[in-house]
């Protein structure tokens, strides 16, 4: 399924992509670290959303804690609190 997810993101077939990798973070498995951490890659730079890809990151890191997911996190919250101060100015 992990394979079958990466193909369907290089295909830019998303929903396809996002139900494989939703399905592998459901249960325990090899994969479902990288799963968290693909899907949390897709809101960052997709949908833009940073507060969901923040959580994602979170809950990857939780499982698999891992330096990569660290930076990853520092780096979103960074990207999250800028994105809510240009919020709160326009406000």
């Amino acid at each position: 399924m992990w394979e079958a997810a990466l193909l369907e993101n290089k295909q830019q077939r998303y929903d396809e992509m996002l139900a494989m990798l939703e399905d592998l973070t459901r249960i325990r498995n090899d994969y479902r670290v990288p799963a968290l951490e693909e899907l949390a890659k897709h809101h960052e730079h997709h949908t833009k959303d940073l507060s969901q890809a923040l959580g994602l990151t979170r809950r990857a890191k939780r499982i698999g804690p891992s330096p990569e997911l660290q930076h990853r996190e520092s780096r979103l919250e960074k990207r999250l609190a800028k994105q809510q101060q240009q919020e709160a100015a326009l406000l």
